[in-house]
């Protein structure tokens, strides 16, 4: 069991940024002073979370069932998901070239439980670390993952960004829907964010994976923790 440490989340400003009602219900600009856990270990409420997108897999379920039990990653557009209203949390993550050859860069998790370690990252003043907001999702076939958003605050060095802003808003609202949606992308010139997209039939019930968060994160980033600043990972990065 994690020891638990107090994390004052902030002011989370998720900006206006909608053209108009009909492109998206987020309209709503909303601020949240709240001290939350770096771990969940209570129940906590995602939607006060995130009253503020790591493998691109493509979620659906296939005939086997041949999937990993839980990802890493962001939703797969074509594909319905809920989000849980409940199990979400801060976690850190420090961003390094990817080891596969296929991608341009991998998120690792920062060891949740290693305060010190934590803090000497943020010391570091790398863009590569994050603080991030995360939340468990799963599609209708019933893949789980984990969707993570680096924290969007007033002042902060992301506030622009409305492809994050977005993201956030939408687990925000979506926690409290409990509805089957897609997220889709609005490019509009060089601008662009992500909307929510409720879907037509919405009978099947979530299948949610069982676990605490915490166990859940670290299952997610499974051979992607960083435990200290001597990781080979962290090295090849300085």
């Amino acid at each position: 069991m994690y020891e638990q440490v107090k994390i004052n989340v902030g002011k989370i400003d998720v900006p206006d940024f909608c053209e108009s009602e009909k492109e998206s219900n987020m309209e709503e600009q909303t601020q949240v002073n709240e001290t939350t856990t770096k771990t969940t270990q209570e129940v906590i409420s995602v939607a006060a979370l995130f009253d503020v997108p790591d493998a691109e897999e493509d979620f659906e379920n296939d005939e086997n069932d041949s999937v990993a039990e839980i990802y890493v990653g962001k939703p797969n557009g074509r594909i319905p998901i809920q989000v849980s209203p409940d199990r979400g949390g801060v976690i850190y993550t420090f961003e390094a070239p990817a080891q596969d050859g296929e991608n341009e860069t991998e998120k690792y998790l920062i060891d949740p439980s290693n305060e010190n370690l934590i803090n000497n990252m943020l010391a570091s003043d790398d863009a590569a670390v994050k603080k991030e907001l995360a939340v468990l999702a799963v599609t209708r076939s019933g893949q789980n993952f984990i969707w993570s958003i680096p924290e969007v605050i007033a002042g902060g060095p992301y506030r622009g960004n409305k492809w994050w802003s977005s993201a956030l808003r939408i687990i925000r609202d979506q926690s409290k829907q409990k509805k089957w949606f897609k997220v889709v992308s609005k490019q509009n010139g060089g601008d662009g964010r992500y909307l929510a997209k409720e879907v037509r039939f919405q009978q099947d019930e979530p299948q949610f994976i069982q676990g605490n968060f915490d166990d859940l994160i670290i299952k997610a980033f499974e051979g992607r923790i960083i435990r200290s600043l001597d990781d080979e990972v962290v090295q090849k990065s300085l």
